[in-house]
């Protein structure tokens, strides 16, 4: 009996031995049949058996090249330039960033009458300076604005609004210093001492603006501030912001309307607006770009509208492009309003196009120097912006 089980055992053993020793060499031959070609030893190396993937990938020539390059020589060296260094590459980077600092500063300026506000012109509301039509029915716009100056015939009028001014001091009085005193500012109501950039500003010739930011139409991702006009508020609480706006800015011409909600469904709220601007005796310079607020009409307001508006795209084309538009615009309707915020390419850019334009000379200087017959190169006259606004 215990032979007999003993033979059972061995048996059993043996099957499960040559079970396993089946079982073993299909596993075996099913690895190597999976198992990629190699051609050489080192995919045999980076093959990895995890994930039936290369490790690391390599990129080698298909084929030898027939005619390799040959080796540089001593002669060759001489003409490879050595690298440039660090410091070499930083100044020409510099030297081409546009630079505000690099314009001459203008000496030759001209004060504007009213530097400081003339007190007849303001009125105390609350304990706010705001401006007002004088006793006497004089208006800021009028008195606040350069003198009229003449424009040679056949030439065609620029003006040019740098708008959001104030915010960077820095940039701010580069523009002051530096640019024509032609060249308009319109200052931010968010920007500090702004009071004392009007008054540096109409010391130097500029005449001075002031923004007003409606609703911003991406309000869910930038916000024109709490002084800007609000779709939400009761008109009264944006009459209120307004009015805090313009709170001892000192001599403003008018405002400067920027980009935001304008639509049939708030063209009353921004006419009523106007109607207040013009009560004040201030002017209105539609800087939009589009046409909302121009269809919100309000008789007897002093206003124009910017032709061009360079305050998102800032790229070399785009204000490239924009400038040449201004010059077609120029030749076609007299004039043209160019409004930029204060971006270094920008400025730069419209301050060299300036300095292209044609000299307007008397007709007996075009006679001293031959040029009667002879047609201007250039005939663009940069002008104070308020000479284009009309009432």
């Amino acid at each position: 009996m215990l032979k007999n089980i003993k033979e059972k055992l061995m048996l059993l053993l043996i099957s499960l031995a040559i079970i396993a020793l089946i079982v073993g060499s299909g596993l075996y031959f099913a690895e190597v049949s999976s198992t990629p070609e190699f051609k050489s030893q080192i995919e045999r190396i980076m093959y990895d058996s995890k994930n039936r993937s290369p490790k690391y990938i390599l990129t080698l020539p298909d084929k030898i090249l027939k005619n390799p390059p040959k080796q540089a020589t001593s002669e060759d060296n001489k003409n490879i330039s050595e690298p440039k260094s660090y410091q070499e590459y930083q100044r020409e980077i510099m030297a081409s960033t546009p630079n505000l600092s690099k314009l001459p500063e203008i000496s030759n300026f001209q004060p504007l009458k009213n530097v400081i506000a003339d007190t007849s012109l303001q009125e105390n509301k609350q304990g706010m300076i705001l401006p007002k039509i004088s006793e006497d029915g004089r208006k800021p716009w009028v008195e606040y604005s350069s003198d009229p100056i003449s424009v040679a015939p056949n030439f065609f009028k620029v003006a040019i609004l740098v708008k959001g001014a104030g915010l960077d001091r820095r940039t701010t009085n580069a523009v002051i210093d530096r640019f024509p005193a032609e060249v308009a500012l319109s200052f931010s109501p968010y920007g500090s001492e702004t009071k004392q950039l009007v008054e540096k500003a109409r010391q130097k010739g500029h005449e001075t603006y002031l923004d007003l930011y409606l609703s911003s139409k991406d309000f869910l991702k930038s916000d024109s501030g709490p002084l800007s006009m609000s779709m939400t508020a009761g008109q009264d609480e944006n009459f209120s912001r307004f009015e805090k706006s313009l709170n001892n800015t000192g001599a403003i011409i008018g405002v400067v309307i920027n980009r935001g909600i304008a639509d049939e469904n708030n063209r009353s709220r921004i006419a009523e607006f106007l109607t207040r601007v013009r009560d004040m005796g201030l002017a209105a310079v539609d800087a939009t770009g589009e046409d909302g607020v121009k269809s919100a009409e309000v008789a007897q307001l002093p206003r124009s509208y910017a032709d061009i508006v360079i305050d998102e795209d800032f790229s070399k084309d785009n204000i490239t492009a924009q400038i040449e538009k201004a010059e077609i615009l120029a030749q076609k309707n007299g004039k043209v309003i160019i409004a930029v915020q204060p971006k270094p390419g920008a400025l730069v850019a419209l301050y060299n196009w300036v300095q292209t334009f044609s000299p307007q000379l008397s007709y007996e200087q075009l006679k001293e120097q031959n040029l009667v017959s002879k047609e201007v190169e250039r005939p663009f006259a940069l002008v104070p912006l308020s000479s284009v606004i009309s009432e």
